[in-house]
């Protein structure tokens, strides 16, 4: 099986911002977030559903979401809520991406697709690292 996106960027291979590492999971800032704050936290295993994972893999990556939407919580303060959604369409490795968010249309909204601002998701990577 040849290595996905997100593979590569566990490996190394594709530069990331990190937000939390573990044995059996990874997490990054979005490059197109649907907010601010928008991390993308992924299994080291590529599988391609959630419900392929192992018992073990499968609760290891939910406990890196609660972790991390914790931190994400305590670093956008103004942020009433985290969403924690699973899609898996564009990339078929199991992941969850966590945002905050204040309404609906938060919530709703499209991928900013707009040039990546690496210094403000260096800025947010290292604000969120400071609460795990």
């Amino acid at each position: 099986m040849e290595p996905d996106i997100f593979t590569q960027i566990i490996d190394g291979k594709i530069p990331c911002h990190k937000v939390y590492e573990d044995e059996s999971t990874f997490a990054f800032m979005d490059i197109h977030p649907i907010q601010p704050g928008m991390i993308v936290v992924v299994s080291k295993q590529q599988i391609d559903n959630l419900e392929n994972l192992s018992a073990d893999m499968y609760l290891a990556l939910w406990s890196s979401v609660q972790k991390i939407s914790i931190a994400l919580k305590k670093s956008f303060t103004t942020a009433s809520r985290v969403a924690v959604r699973v899609e898996g369409l564009e990339v078929p490795h199991a992941h969850a991406v966590i945002y905050p968010f204040n309404t609906s249309a938060e919530y709703n909204a499209p991928p900013n697709n707009s040039e990546i601002n690496h210094e403000e998701l260096a800025n947010q990577s290292e604000k969120i690292r400071s609460f795990l």
